[in-house]
Formats: C-alpha cells, sequence, structure tokens
C-alpha cells in the first residue's frame, strides 16, 4: 500500500473523522472505500473521436483570408459551377 497526502477543507476532513469513528474504520478506509465508489460511478471519459471534415467539391477553401473571404469564395465557386455565371 502507499503511501500519499491529501489536502481538504477542515470540514470534510472532520466529517469523514467522525463517520470514521462511528462506523469504526480507518481514516485511511472511509477515504478509500469513497473513492472507490466515486470512480465506480463516474464513467472514464473518453478521447474525443476526431473527425474529417469534407469539402463541398473543388479544392476546398484554401488558406488566409477571413471568413468574409472564404464565403465569397464558396459562393463564386458554387455560382460557377451551379449557375454559369462568371462572378
Amino acid at each position: 500500500m502507499d503511501r500519499t497526502t491529501i489536502r481538504l477543507r477542515p470540514d470534510l476532513m472532520d466529517r469523514a473523522r467522525a463517520f470514521a469513528s462511528a462506523h469504526d474504520a480507518s481514516f485511511t478506509k472511509v477515504v478509500e472505500n469513497a473513492l472507490e465508489q466515486y470512480l465506480a460511478a463516474t464513467p472514464a471519459r473518453r478521447k474525443p473521436k476526431s473527425i474529417r471534415l469534407k469539402t463541398a467539391g473543388g479544392d476546398g477553401f484554401v488558406g488566409g483570408g477571413s471568413y468574409e473571404q472564404a464565403l465569397a469564395r464558396a459562393q463564386d465557386d458554387h455560382d460557377r459551377r451551379h449557375v454559369g455565371g462568371q462572378p
């Protein structure tokens, strides 16, 4: 068994010690049991799955420029492909 130091609020320490005394248990056992119950009840977080975003066609957005510029390029590309017009 490893030894460690934990920092607790004084009121929480007092409650845990009182609980241990009332249940004829050690402070360590109370902390171990509480931690085991907490970990069992809390689902483990998984690493977020990475996703690959697909473009609507063409070469996609080429770096640089502002959002407005990128949106204008996308609209121009759409017009050329679907409307046949020249921006």
